[in-house]
């Protein structure tokens, strides 16, 4: 991401609300390509204080933890099939990891997003329905319970869908 293409797509995107007549807040984190964008007239931005976005953002209170959760399961049932078939070696294209990320967000529910939001602080979703566990659903974790027979157990799905939480994503950008 760079400020130039945030800022077209934000102006894009301020376009399209205009035109339906919506107005929003966008929180945003003070990553060096999110800049201040004047002249806005239907997104008014909202910057997150500095150092705080780990603890205070919606997407890092569970959403992406729930999506890699979902898209690891895919993936491990993307490998049990191919296993099975035992036709063509166990492989991971482009397409495929599409496919499987846009199945994987399909996945996580509405719910769980109110959840993250309510927990970052923002609003009183306690209204709504908030008694979703994106993993209780048994035909969800059918490909792992294929895994079970090998003696897999949670802390082994623990570890495996938080295997790179320690990974640096971001980072300041520097004149190097």
């Amino acid at each position: 991401m760079t400020s130039e293409i945030f800022e077209k797509v934000l102006r894009k995107w301020d376009s399209q609300l205009r035109g339906n007549k919506k107005k929003i807040i966008l929180f945003i984190d003070n990553c060096p390509a999110h800049p201040q964008i004047q002249n806005l007239t239907n997104i008014k931005l909202a910057f997150l204080p500095p150092n705080t976005t780990s603890a205070i953002q919606p997407i890092d209170q569970g959403i992406i933890k729930t999506l890699k959760r979902h898209y690891r399961k895919l993936l491990v049932e993307k490998m049990l099939n191919d296993i099975e078939k035992s036709t063509t070696p166990f492989a991971v294209y482009l397409l495929d990891a599409i496919e499987m990320i846009t199945r994987a967000w399909a996945r996580v529910t509405p719910d769980t997003i109110k959840k993250c939001f309510s927990h970052a602080g923002f609003g009183k979703f306690s209204a709504f329905n908030t008694t979703d566990e994106d993993s209780d659903d048994e035909l969800d974790n059918l490909p792992l319970a294929r895994l079970s027979s090998a003696e897999a157990t949670v802390t082994d799905l623990e570890t495996y869908v938080n295997i790179d939480n320690q990974v640096i994503t971001t980072d300041n950008l520097t004149d190097n």
